[in-house]
């Protein structure tokens, strides 16, 4: 387990720069010698949660980053749902929307048939007093 919990920092370049930053530190700090043990576990207690800190750090940015990927596949997902709703719409608008005009050109031409036979009707007998 400590050594996955190793790769997946060393995996992570954040990680490496807080350690040769720590590591500065302490090179920094070995000039100045400590007055007693309790400053070496204060130290080392200190070193060690950052370093807790980092990969925590880490995991939560590494978890919101899946989340977020999941977040949008799921948008994505729905989206194309929607577009593919939204054309069967289009579609099936535009079918009947030919249905239509043909209807009404049919009925169109029935009216003017009839128009014609009652005007020819009409017209056609002569009206004598």
């Amino acid at each position: 387990m400590l050594f996955s919990e190793l790769s997946f920092a060393a995996a992570n370049w954040k990680f490496i720069a807080s350690g040769v930053a720590l590591a500065g530190l302490v090179i920094a700090e070995a000039n100045v010698p400590p007055q007693t043990t309790e400053d070496y576990t204060l130290k080392g207690l200190l070193v060690l949660t950052v370093g807790y800190l980092a990969r925590l750090l880490l995991k939560q940015q590494d978890e919101h980053k899946a989340d977020r990927e999941a977040a949008a596949r799921q948008h994505q997902a729905e989206a194309h749902a929607r577009e593919e709703k939204m054309l069967a719409a289009i579609t099936a608008q535009t079918e009947q929307l030919k249905e239509l005009t043909t209807l009404t050109r049919e009925q169109a031409e029935y009216h003017k048939a009839v128009t014609r036979g009652i005007i020819a009707d009409r017209l056609g007998k002569p009206t004598l007093p």
